[in-house]
């Protein structure tokens, strides 16, 4: 993906999440992965690490924050 150097992209059902921005990324493709798996680390950029998240529905992108805990 363009932009995004290196992506995670988890499977959840019929929802998935992609996480990107990553310096290295710790999982292989396919590999099941449980809560609190190290997916990878953020690239740096000068003093800034920045993850980049989505949330999808199939094809439709949905609002992370109605998802997350605060």
């Amino acid at each position: 993906m363009p932009g995004y150097n290196q992506c995670v992209l988890v499977q959840h059902g019929e929802y998935f999440t992609l996480y990107c921005k990553l310096g290295k990324v710790s999982v292989k493709s396919g590999q099941k992965i449980e809560t609190g798996t190290k997916l990878g680390t953020l690239e740096t950029d000068g003093n800034n690490s920045t993850l980049h998240f989505q949330l999808w529905k199939g094809t439709d992108k949905q609002d992370p924050e109605k998802w997350l805990t605060k």
